[in-house]
């Protein structure tokens, strides 16, 4: 079964209770991949995903939680 695919736009139409029940999905922005979000059902499923994204933050881009105006100094 492969990850269905929801546009930026359709995202921004759904309510929080028709987000969960998609489980997971590629979002995806003009055609591009943008991110995949995981609505875990399990402990195990939360767990892992957690994990997961501890791994993906540990590699390069940007902090969230560093601000615009933080982000606009360091680059100068």
């Amino acid at each position: 079964m492969e990850v269905p695919q929801v546009t930026i736009s359709q995202l921004k139409l759904l309510k929080a209770t028709e987000i969960r029940e998609l489980k997971s999905f590629e979002v995806m922005v003009d055609g591009n991949y943008l991110c995949t979000v995981i609505i875990p059902r399990t402990g195990f499923i939360r767990d892992s995903a957690h994990e997961l994204c501890i791994l993906s933050n540990s590699v390069g881009g940007r902090d969230p939680t560093i601000g615009d105006k933080e982000v606009a100094h360091a680059s100068h």
